[in-house]
């Protein structure tokens, strides 16, 4: 007898083309796909539901930094590191919720909340909010206080005071601020904050002097970054 194949619209019983949608391929989609999610969720942010954000140490032991760190860790984190002041660089920032439970939880805990106004999110504006860091990290310093500085990322403000504090206090090289800077950024850079520091230097060392944060303003200036960036 002879059998003839059967083609693909073919309605007798048998297997169904790779096209056709069955329970067992959908099931199997179904569970490729789940993991797949949870890891592009995990890694698009919702880590940091599970840790504080962009976490990092500028002095050992004293300074820290961070991102907006998310309200289930806010006290937990504050805690655990002895916190006593915090300085917030997006106190203004429009839109988000999560200042309102670090508000909370720093009046709670009796913690010094320093907001300073005049940052956007590129960490641009006025050059005095990283004058006023600087000084309130000058400070932690020498009393020995232990402190947090953060941004709503951690990356571009915070980062910016950070390379500043490391080139005007602990005598850092600004190439060396500028690759920490960018290694908490994470992706290629746009090259406005570097500008922007490089720019207002001399103002902010001169507004450091003023504050007696540092002696002299430093001849030569440092410089953020690589001398050629961006060109």
């Amino acid at each position: 007898m002879t059998v003839e194949p059967r083609n693909a619209t073919d309605p007798r019983p048998g297997r169904a083309p790779w096209w056709r949608p069955t329970r067992r391929r959908a099931l199997i989609a179904l569970a490729l796909a789940v993991p797949i999610g949870l890891v592009a969720w995990y890694l698009g942010g919702g880590k940091w539901m599970f840790e504080p954000k962009r976490w990092g140490e500028i002095e050992p032991g004293l300074i820290y930094r961070s991102g907006q760190i998310h309200p289930w860790l806010i006290e937990d984190t504050l805690r655990e590191q002895e916190i006593a002041v915090v300085v917030d660089l997006a106190a203004d920032e429009p839109g988000r919720d999560d200042h309102d439970p670090e508000n909370e939880v720093t009046k709670r805990l009796g913690i010094r909340k320093v907001d300073l106004f005049g940052l956007d999110g590129s960490g641009l504006g006025d050059p005095e909010i990283y004058v006023q860091a600087v000084r309130e990290m000058h400070a932690a310093k020498q009393s020995g206080t232990r402190m947090l500085v953060h941004c709503a990322a951690g990356t571009q403000r915070t980062g910016g005071a950070t390379a500043l504090y490391r080139m005007f206090l602990q005598g850092g090289d600004g190439q060396d601020a500028y690759d920490e800077y960018m290694a908490y950024r994470g992706r290629p850079d746009s090259w406005k904050l570097w500008r922007f520091l490089n720019e207002h230097m001399a103002t902010i060392a001169r507004r450091l002097v003023e504050l007696d944060v540092i002696e002299k303003v430093p001849d030569p200036l440092p410089r953020f970054g690589p001398d050629k960036a961006g060109e």
